[in-house]
């Protein structure tokens, strides 16, 4: 993802459906995305456009980077984290979700 409106969602959906992004630095800013890890960070044209083709042609890469974008989308985003984020405001007022 190189430009465009909405960008930082869709980074998250794109990762949401274990597939591998490639984004610029204004993309990934403010998520904190690893590069190497998570996503592939590049400003560059070139570079943005050997990354695009290294990743496609590198199948356990592209399985690794898919596996931990899922993770990463499960962590930051997932329901778990709502539902800590609830307990927590319910603790404020005197209540608790249960598990589940």
């Amino acid at each position: 993802i190189r430009y465009g409106a909405g960008i930082k969602g869709k980074v998250a959906m794109s990762l949401a459906h274990g597939v591998p992004a490639i984004v610029t630095s204004c993309a990934a800013e403010g998520m904190e995305l690893e590069n190497g890890g998570t996503v592939l960070i590049e400003d560059d044209e070139r570079a943005f456009a050997n990354a695009l083709v290294g990743l496609y042609d590198d199948e356990r890469r592209w399985i690794d980077m898919s596996d931990r974008g899922l993770s990463f989308v499960d962590v930051t985003y997932g329901a778990g984290l709502a539902r800590t984020r609830m307990n927590e405001l319910l603790a404020l007022a005197g209540e608790q979700l249960g598990a589940g």
